[in-house]
């Protein structure tokens, strides 16, 4: 995808380093996001970069995530992140996830993760997911 103008050219970009370098240099990927100025230029690059980010730098990957601020993508990354990392961590990410529905759904895909390394808890976090 490419922008319209010299600088939506040059945010597009930045958002292709930012990816490149989510997996070996998650500080380099967030500064190249930092020099993005367009917001949804910076919301879809973000997006993306977050989960490939997040099985290496997990606090980083959510913290750009909550600065996503529109139209729910944060609530729909934070899923994506809670597939990317072991099913330990995906539970406390699902429970981040403050849309029900895909709250319920990265907890259940949490829960069949866990289910061979850890039965008991796979079992708590499918019964979490009916309480209210």
């Amino acid at each position: 995808m490419r922008g319209t103008n010299r600088q939506e050219e040059r945010d597009f970009e930045m958002g292709e380093l930012a990816l490149r370098l989510a997996v070996s240099d998650p500080a380099g990927a967030e500064r190249a996001l930092k020099a993005i100025r367009s917001k949804d230029v910076l919301e879809l690059a973000t997006s993306d970069v977050a989960p490939a980010m997040a099985p290496h730098d997990l606090d980083r990957a959510v913290r750009l995530t909550r600065s996503i601020s529109g139209r729910g993508w944060d609530q729909i990354v934070l899923v994506k992140i809670a597939h990317e990392v072991d099913p330990y961590r995906a539970e406390s990410i699902a429970r981040l996830v403050t849309d029900k529905a895909r709250r319920e759904s990265a907890l259940r895909s949490a829960a069949e993760r866990m289910a061979a390394l850890d039965p008991e808890r796979a079992e708590r976090i499918a019964r979490s997911i009916d309480d209210p």
